[in-house]
């Protein structure tokens, strides 16, 4: 079963949280599998300018596993906030959800 909820906006900790949890599961595990190639001498992993194979490959694929998910989402964060915002001038954002398995009645309250 799905939710409708009409609201004006998002707060820009919410939307920064959509982002970073969408890219860190996206991006994070695809770093790793770079990393795990880069273990085997299958490819190299560009810090800076400093290219990393080996352990050392394997190791600096975890630092941009954080980096990027960190990087896209500062970048998505800046434009989509403004973009919201300005349609919201417009007219409401309407989010459709699924709700949590727990059967507790949540009360929403408008501040």
């Amino acid at each position: 079963m799905r939710h409708t909820v009409i609201c004006k906006g998002l707060t820009g900790a919410n939307l920064f949280k959509l982002l970073f949890v969408g890219y860190l599961f996206s991006l994070g595990p695809l770093s790793i599998i770079i990393g795990i190639f880069s273990f085997f001498d299958m490819g190299t992993i560009t810090l800076g300018s400093t290219q990393y194979t080996g352990v050392q490959g394997f190791f600096a694929s975890f630092v941009l596993a954080i980096v990027f998910p960190i990087g896209m989402s500062i970048i998505n964060w800046i434009f989509l906030v403004f973009g919201t915002w300005l349609y919201t001038r417009f007219k409401p954002i309407t989010i459709i959800y699924k709700p949590t398995h727990n059967k507790q009645n949540i009360i929403l309250k408008d501040n």
